[in-house]
């Protein structure tokens, strides 16, 4: 099979989609019209699949028989952030953008659907295709979550997803194994000690003093009880409290941020952040209150899976389409189904300075090089094809 050729009879089909799911960005578990879309071309090639009970689509499309089941996985979501693009198809919903891309990924993904099903005979197995909501937001993880819980990874056995990316040249599609996205994990810190005039803290706790001791023994962490060898990050993000110039605050409330790239080291750090905080609220006679919350874990690419994507990637356009970023400490909820299952996970390149493509992710300028995007879905396509296909030991 000729996958270029293939998917070049579907070019026009592949930007009109993600056109239309441009102007109708919507948020988490809010894609009401995203996923009326979604279903209506899944029905209009007779793709078998159940709509979650909230938003979101999972989709069906089986080979010859065979146990393995392979699931493609596009978010759907939307950002709260007002486009400042002047096109034709510019957001028509106020203050919403899709901003990081997700109408690529669905585009890309229905393309696929649509290819597969017209060349089911080609699929030695099943591909699960899986249009999931709520990536972006507060509650970071929810919407893979919510999907496995509606039976998104049921008898799925692997999973491959793609993210496109500004900063990497359009043509190219970065492919790296082990850990590529770090976890995403957020505490809060409440100190409690005791206010009053500011004229006279012996009589106090002062809080903000301990907030600040806090914060500054916190830079320890990473320099000095992690190794030098792993890579972690710690950051305070808000400090709130007090009421006053004159008074000494009873209290003051912190929140931030853990990043890393290992789930051991992951375990870890919440116990050592707590213990140094209470022996440092302890040394000021302070109270604390800690509240640690996984959002989403590292996503970490099987070894075999991307050995996969590469053979795959290389026969559709050669070691030259091939690339490589630096890991990402930002999160990707897509580790929730690759912590479960041997998964792929890469980056599209769509940036063109030619095309000013080049605005980062989330910005209100961001807009990619629609001529990458029929290199994500015959990636896609080819590697549906090869995984069944495959000579390799899978880590299944």
């Amino acid at each position: 099979m000729n996958t270029i050729d293939i998917v070049e009879n579907y070019i026009e089909y592949i930007i009109e989609l993600r056109r239309f799911f441009h102007q109708i960005p919507e948020a988490g578990f809010h894609e009401i019209k995203t996923t009326e879309k979604i279903i209506e071309e899944l029905e209009k090639y007779s793709i078998s699949y159940n709509r979650c009970s909230k938003t979101g689509v999972i989709a069906q499309i089986d080979g010859t028989p065979n146990k393995k089941t392979l699931g493609l996985r596009a978010d759907i979501d939307a950002l709260p952030i007002i486009e400042e693009n002047d096109c034709d198809y510019k957001s028509l919903h106020p203050e919403m953008m899709h901003a990081c891309g997700h109408d690529c990924h669905i585009a890309m993904l229905l393309a696929t659907a649509r290819i597969l099903k017209e060349n089911q005979h080609l699929l030695n197995g099943n591909v699960r295709l899986i249009f999931q909501p709520a990536e972006e937001g507060s509650e970071l993880g929810q919407g893979a979550s919510y999907m496995i819980k509606e039976g998104a990874l049921e008898n799925v056995n692997s999973m491959f997803g793609m993210h496109v990316m500004p900063e990497i040249e359009a043509g190219k599609i970065a492919v790296m194994p082990g850990p590529i996205m770090a976890s995403t994990d957020e505490f809060e810190i409440v100190v409690t000690g005791s206010s009053g005039h500011g004229a006279t803290p012996q009589y106090c706790v002062d809080s903000v003093v301990v907030a600040s001791a806090i914060v500054m023994n916190l830079q320890t962490v990473v320099s000095r009880q992690i190794s030098p060898l792993e890579t972690a990050v710690i950051s305070i993000g808000t400090i709130n409290g007090g009421s006053r110039w004159n008074v000494i605050a009873g209290e003051v409330k912190l929140t931030g941020t853990v990043r890393t790239f290992s789930h051991k080291l992951g375990q870890e750090i919440p116990g050592i952040i707590k213990r140094m905080i209470d022996s440092t609220a302890q040394s000021y006679n302070a109270s604390i209150k800690f509240t640690y919350k996984n959002n989403v874990k590292a996503t970490i690419n099987d070894e075999h899976c991307i050995k996969i994507v590469k053979e795959s990637i290389q026969k559709l356009y050669g070691t030259e389409a091939l690339t490589t970023v630096e890991k990402q400490m930002g999160g990707e909820d897509f580790s929730e189904y690759a912590n479960l299952v041997p998964s792929a996970f890469c980056f599209l390149g769509v940036g063109n300075t030619q095309k000013n493509t080049y605005y980062p992710l989330h910005n209100s300028k961001f807009t990619v090089d629609e001529d990458a995007l029929p290199i994500g879905v015959a990636t896609f396509v080819q590697y549906a094809v090869d995984y069944f296909n495959n000579k390799h030991k899978m880590s299944i």
